[in-house]
Formats: C-alpha cells, sequence, structure tokens
C-alpha cells in the first residue's frame, strides 16, 4: 500500500515554520472573520513543496478559545509527515484535547 502523505523534507519544514510564523501573525489579525490566508499564502506554501494542491483555513471554537487551522492537500489526501509524524494539517491556538490530529503551534 502507497503513502500519500505529503512529505516535509528538512529544508522544507525550515521553510514551513518560517512561513507558518507569519501565517500566524495574519491570522491574529484575521481573528474570524473572512479567510483569506489560504489565497494570501497559497503560492509560497506550493513553492515549498509542489504536491500541495489545495490549502483551506478555517477558525475553531474550542470551549471559548479561537483557534486557526490550515489544511494542505495532495491529489491523493490530506495528510502531511511533518517531523517524522503524520498530520491532518497545522493549528495555532488549539488547547489541549482539541484538534488532536494537526501539528499544534503556539500564536
Amino acid at each position: 500500500m502507497m503513502n500519500y502523505s505529503i512529505y516535509f523534507n528538512k529544508k522544507q519544514q525550515e521553510q514551513m515554520t518560517a512561513l507558518l510564523d507569519v501565517i500566524a501573525e495574519k491570522a491574529k489579525l484575521q481573528n474570524q472573520g473572512t479567510c483569506t490566508i489560504h489565497e494570501d499564502f497559497y503560492n509560497q506554501i506550493h513553492e515549498i513543496n509542489q504536491k500541495i494542491t489545495v490549502v483551506s483555513c478555517n477558525y475553531y471554537d474550542c470551549d471559548g478559545r479561537i483557534a486557526f487551522a490550515m489544511i494542505l492537500t495532495n491529489n491523493y489526501g490530506n495528510t502531511i509527515k511533518f517531523e517524522g509524524n503524520d498530520y491532518k494539517g497545522f493549528v495555532f491556538g488549539a488547547p489541549r484535547g482539541h484538534l488532536n490530529k494537526y501539528y499544534k503551534l503556539r500564536w
């Protein structure tokens, strides 16, 4: 069985981590309105990993705390391999016990 995860090598992880810092700042400023981050950053994300075909973003209410999640998708699904583990995407601000299938980052 083939694994169709979106794999990030070490250099791509470093590039994505730096870009995620910028995305987090933008997500804080938008804070739940119409989310345009997937449009604003798609080209930069696609440059880091060309297998990514779709970027989708959403805000979630996690028991009163706002979390921002970003899902990266390729033609086969939306599992990403980052730092050796499989995740559905990246999430900022999710408290413990929420959005557990995402790679968690702090605001």
